[in-house]
This record gives structure tokens, sequence and C-alpha cells, in this order.
């Protein structure tokens, strides 16, 4: 399991890439089974046939800690608010479109215009939002960004010693989240 790098605190070379032991530490598991019985009595017969799906996934215990701490960090560090703005404009914006569309099917005595009207503005308002976005309007700030680069550092380069623990990029004194 030694990838050649040596730990910088215990100076074991028994190292292993992150990723690579969470890769390697999990199992998804997708069974089916079928059952079948048949039941005899005084008026007839029964028969009875079912089918059980499991699926899941299983972690070594080392696996499931490293996953964990980047989960937890990655919580920590958010995700994008445009996803959060194209949510509402699904949840809130389409029943708005559909009044505004029957509104106008009444103005214009048309359910094909009111509706064309309705769904115009949806696209409108959608392409609005992608718009402001590429000009930066819905960016991250630069802590989220900066935690987005460290969450890709540590899971292309971030290394885990087995014999003390510790955490590392080789060549870098960079310390590992979960310490922070």
């Amino acid at each position: 399991m030694a990838t050649g790098f040596v730990c910088p605190q215990c100076k074991s070379d028994n190292t292993q890439k992150i990723s690579n032991i969470i890769e390697q530490g999990t199992t998804i598991i997708e069974e089916k089974s079928t059952s079948s019985g048949v039941a005899i009595g005084s008026s007839g017969y029964a028969s009875v046939t079912g089918t059980t799906n499991t699926s899941g996934i299983v972690r070594t215990q080392l696996a499931q800690k490293l996953a964990d701490e980047s989960e937890e960090y990655s919580k920590q560090v958010g995700g994008s608010p445009v996803m959060g703005i194209y949510v509402l404009l699904l949840f809130i914006g389409v029943p708005i479109l559909i009044y505004i569309g029957f509104k106008a099917a009444d103005f214009f005595h048309s359910t094909f215009a009111g509706w064309g009207t309705g769904i115009a503005l949806f696209i409108a308002v959608a392409g609005l939002i992608g718009h402001l976005d590429e000009l930066g309007w819905f960016a991250p700030d630069e802590q989220t960004k900066e935690g987005w680069e460290k969450l890709k550092r540590w899971g292309d380069s971030g290394h885990y010693c087995h014999g003390c623990g510790q955490r590392f990029i080789h060549g870098s004194d960079e310390r590992h989240f979960s310490v922070e």
C-alpha cells in the first residue's frame, strides 16, 4: 500500500491517497431476491411470490471516517447560491407565471396566447438568471472559493499515514480541514 511518500510526522512510508482509501473501502450493495410459497388447505391452495430489493453502501471504518470529514467540510464551505434561485423560480415562479398566463388568456381572449405568454416569461426569467450568473452576480465569495479549491486539492493529492493517522499533501505544509 505504500505510495512512495513518507509521512512528514512519523516518517513512515505506509501512506496511501485518501481518495483511494475511500474508493477501495467502499462497497455498493445491490441485491435482489425472490421468494415464493404455497399454502394448501381444505378449500384449495394459494401461492405467493415476493421480491426483495436491497441496496446500500458499506464502508470500512477508515473510509467512512475520511468520507465523513470531507462531507462535513463540504457542508461548511457551502454551494452555489444560483441553484437556490432556480428552485425558487420553480416553486414560486411557476405558479406566478401560470397566473400571468391565465390573465393574459383573458386579456387576449386566447388560451394559446395566454399560455405562450406565461411560458415565454418563464424562459426569459430563467435565461436572465443564467445570464446574471455568468456575469458573476451569484458568484460565491472568496472564502467559499478557497474552500472549494482546498477540497479539490485534498481530493486530488491528499495522503493518509497508516502509521500515525496524519493527513498530508506531499511537499506542502497545508493543514487538513479535519484539524482546523
